[in-house]
């Protein structure tokens, strides 16, 4: 297909014919469903080069402008189970067991941890202010939490 051809029309039905696996661009002999991500990724690389066309004089419009990306759920939720957990504690040395039981009541990742300081406890909530998302968020302080 020309470049001037590609409208944001035919790039959502791509879209929707790659989710259900009509179109193909090489052959593969996997039976695997294609996820969104997979979708995504591809989107963003006719995306640069259609930004690389219009940079270059070649292309007047972004046909990609009107179109959206795929909504992924990346979560994945894994909770360990009582066995697992005591077994982890068992396995660690005495002053990482303390980082270890903490990360397991409250949830947070080690570098939140680390991150915390005396002035983030209150009488009733333990709040981490460096999180990944950059979004400060409170855990109640229950009767585990209250010897720390």
């Amino acid at each position: 297909m020309i470049l001037h051809e590609i409208t944001a029309h035919r790039i959502e039905q791509f879209k929707r014919e790659r989710l259900a696996r009509k179109w193909q661009g090489h052959k593969t002999h996997t039976t695997k469903p294609i996820r969104p991500g997979t979708v995504n990724r591809e989107l963003d690389t006719l995306r640069a080069i259609f930004s690389k066309a219009i940079e270059w004089g070649q292309l007047r419009e972004h046909p990609m402008r009107a179109v959206k990306r795929l909504k992924v759920d990346n979560r994945r939720t894994r909770i360990l189970t009582e066995g697992e957990q005591l077994a982890l504690l068992a396995a660690c040395p005495k002053k990482l067991a303390v980082m270890v039981r903490l990360a397991l009541i409250t949830g947070a990742r080690f570098g939140e941890l680390l991150a915390l300081r005396w002035g983030d406890i209150t009488e009733t909530e333990l709040w981490f202010m460096e999180t990944k998302n950059g979004r400060a968020r409170a855990r109640p302080l229950s009767g585990y939490l209250a010897p720390f």
